[in-house]
């Protein structure tokens, strides 16, 4: 049969899906795999080691260590309050996202600021599960729209259109995440 890998994988996705989403449900050893995998990469998460150059900076070794030492603790603030849902730490997300990734195939991860009291950092991590990514009108995907990802004259990325998650009598609505900023930094 011809056509394109897109055409192709958009035919099975939601199968694919289902299909690895059920294996890992009701199959212990590749529930079992999938915890191993995660716990063997994941682990205790990142470690995050600066190690500035003292010497270019003008620094004593005093000045790097305790400036370090500074680093550690804004990663370690950060890491307790990154997440948009205040129901994980960075370690929860990054082994959520590992493990979704997985299983689903993919997970978009964006970066929204928000303001809230009492935290420092305004950046927190939303995960958009795999699924969600889906065009509006699957009627319009083309070469520039790709289940759910928009895409620039080069191919790259542009934007991404997900759904909100839909309940019992709800009705499904699609939102937009731009791909990158202004400045070109990644958003998703």
């Amino acid at each position: 049969d011809s056509g394109t890998a897109n055409e192709h994988i958009a035919e099975s996705l939601v199968d694919l899906r289902n299909d690895s989403n059920d294996l890992v449900a009701n199959n212990s050893i590749a529930a079992g795999a999938i915890s191993t995998y995660v716990t063997n990469v994941v682990g205790t998460g990142l470690q995050l080691s600066p190690n500035i150059d003292n010497e270019y900076l003008k620094l004593s070794e005093e000045q790097a260590e305790e400036w370090q030492q500074s680093v550690e603790r804004e990663w370690a603030l950060f890491c307790k309050t990154c997440d948009l849902t205040r129901t994980k730490t960075f370690v929860e997300v990054t082994g959520l996202v590992f493990r979704s990734y997985l299983t689903n195939g993919d997970v978009f991860v964006n970066l929204p600021m928000i303001k809230r009291p009492g935290i420092v950092y305004e950046t927190t991590l939303n995960l958009i599960e795999g699924h969600r990514i889906s065009s509006k009108n699957e009627m319009l995907e083309g070469d520039l729209l790709v289940m759910g990802v928009e895409l620039d004259e080069y191919g790259a990325p542009s934007g991404y259109q997900y759904s909100t998650e839909s309940g019992v009598g709800k009705t499904k609505t699609w939102r937009r995440l731009k791909a990158f900023d202004d400045h070109g930094n990644p958003l998703v």
